[in-house]
């Protein structure tokens, strides 16, 4: 980072190849809409650029680019909801943050030829539980379980992205996972 900072291009091709996969998982998933979450995905290494000055070396780079990466996607969403207006004649019959592809591809991930079409029929219904939990879950609940799990960041990197104490990122997972399991359990015993 610190040749980005002395304008290396290389060496921020080398940023962008190591940190990209992350940052644009990131802005996909608080931007569901697809070429609005590109558009920010490319906004977060424009900003990179522009911002390289503020890094510190004690900062470990990957939570300084998601916290830039989390704060335009947050900003492009409230500037969003400030100009939504409702159509009475649209109706899309999906939930919040639902896009076309979501289900197909998390049921290509399920399937296998090794795995019997009911069994295969049990897991798609618990993901789909899954999913529909942690949608329901406060976005600040959503956001540090999505982070750990899906990003593989550790408690310390995800309170440094959302600059809060790590006693507060723990707190906000034990409340989620504990809101998570009581969900699935309900689901289970609905079923």
């Amino acid at each position: 980072m610190a040749a980005v900072v002395k304008g290396d291009r290389e060496a921020f091709a080398k940023l962008y190849q190591r940190h990209g996969p992350a940052v644009h998982r990131l802005c996909r998933r608080l931007i569901p809409d697809s070429q609005r979450a590109e558009d920010a995905f490319t906004d977060v290494f424009l900003n990179a650029l522009r911002k390289a000055h503020t890094w510190t070396p004690e900062r470990p780079v990957r939570p300084w680019l998601l916290r830039i990466a989390r704060n335009r996607c947050l900003n492009l969403r409230r500037d969003e909801q400030r100009r939504r207006t409702l159509s009475l004649d649209v109706s899309t019959g999906k939930g919040l943050g639902a896009s076309s592809g979501e289900g197909a591809a998390l049921g290509a991930r399920l399937s296998g030829k090794e795995t019997p079409p009911p069994e295969r029929v049990v897991r798609q219904e618990s993901l789909g539980q899954l999913r529909e939990a942690l949608q329901r879950l406060p976005e600040a609940h959503r956001e540090v379980i999505e982070m750990r799990m899906f990003d593989g960041l550790t408690c310390g990197e995800i309170a440094q992205v959302l600059d809060c104490k790590v006693g507060t990122v723990w707190s906000r997972i034990h409340n989620a996972m504990e809101s998570l399991r009581a969900a699935m359990e309900a689901g289970e015993k609905s079923s």
